[in-house]
């Protein structure tokens, strides 16, 4: 029996303005920075199915849908929605992070590494060190290179950090 192909949903738009003040406070809580330094005024919405992806708008895209042709992506990517959370992408919490050193993050073992990008959650024996976080979000940092892998937030009654997203999601959902 032929594997029957899933369809992927795109939708693209302005960013709602709840979500750009959602990122700016998510960026400010995990990081204690001035999200205005890295969040430019102007973005973009990009959703593909359940999760969105908030990035910078250039002068030449916008022009592009003047033209009446369909920007997909444009610009640095700054966040995503997902799961009724706001968060910084993991390019953004890589070069704060770089910046400022590790806040509101979890470093974890190899093993969790492998497993949270295949979507699944984090066992808090796999942590290897925490940074306490103010808002129950953690950035997920791999102990080996010391790169943002993506986001969890601690779950007292599953005794686990749910893995809000990482970055395989965009293979397993485009692959």
């Amino acid at each position: 029996m032929p594997a029957v192909k899933k369809r992927v949903e795109f939708k693209t738009g302005k960013t709602p303005r709840r979500l750009v003040e959602g990122l700016k406070h998510t960026v400010s809580a995990l990081y204690g920075v001035n999200p205005d330094k890295y969040i430019p005024e102007n973005t973009r919405l990009t959703c593909i199915d359940r999760l969105c992806i908030i990035h910078s708008e250039e002068a030449c895209a916008s022009q592009l849908r003047l033209a009446g042709i369909r920007v997909l992506y444009e610009g640095g990517w700054l966040g995503v929605y997902t799961r009724n959370h706001v968060l910084p992408s993991t390019v953004l919490a890589n070069s704060i992070t770089r910046e400022r050193g590790p806040s509101s993050a979890i470093i974890v073992s190899e093993q969790a590494v492998k497993s949270f990008l295949y979507g699944n959650d984090i066992l808090p024996k796999s942590v290897i060190k925490i940074y306490p976080s103010t808002i129950g979000v953690y950035t997920v940092i791999d102990q080996l290179d010391q790169e943002v892998i993506g986001f969890a937030k601690w779950s007292k009654r599953k005794n686990v950090y749910v893995n809000l997203y990482d970055i395989g999601f965009f293979l397993r959902t485009l692959g």
